[in-house]
């Protein structure tokens, strides 16, 4: 990856960023971001890893990692990947109280289900304002 390319795809994240952060209440979380140049060494051949987070939700601090190389092309699919992070990161308390390494795939399962309701909204609300115009 090129430099020109390293800034060309943080940017992309930046518009998604900018535009969710404050729609989701975000803005009072210290949300750090870490731009990785190359994949996950946890993608498999069925499975891309695009970002990671963690956080530390009793103190309102949190970390994405981007795997830039990992990122799609459709802005679309960056968005979702984006939201379901931010799912998690308002999950953060209720992923917590399962034991580490156990229920995985309900934590993926529930974070998508909260990221794709937010998508959802969101994308009734854009309908909604356009039939008003």
């Amino acid at each position: 990856m090129t430099d020109a390319e390293y800034e060309e795809q943080k940017a992309r994240v930046w518009h998604q960023v900018e535009r969710w952060v404050p729609w989701l209440g975000l803005s009072w979380w210290h949300i750090t971001y870490n731009w990785l140049r190359g994949k996950s060494a946890e993608d498999q051949p069925n499975a891309v890893i695009m970002m990671e987070t963690t956080s530390r939700w009793e103190y309102r601090f949190a970390t994405i990692t981007v795997f830039l190389d990992s990122l799609p092309d459709d802005d679309s699919q960056l968005e979702r990947a984006l939201v379901h992070e931010y799912a998690h990161i308002l999950m953060g308390p209720e992923e917590q109280q399962l034991p580490h390494g156990q229920n995985e795939q309900y934590i993926e399962a529930a974070t998508e289900n909260v990221a794709q309701a937010f998508l959802w909204l969101k994308a009734g609300i854009e309908k909604e304002t356009v039939e008003r115009l």
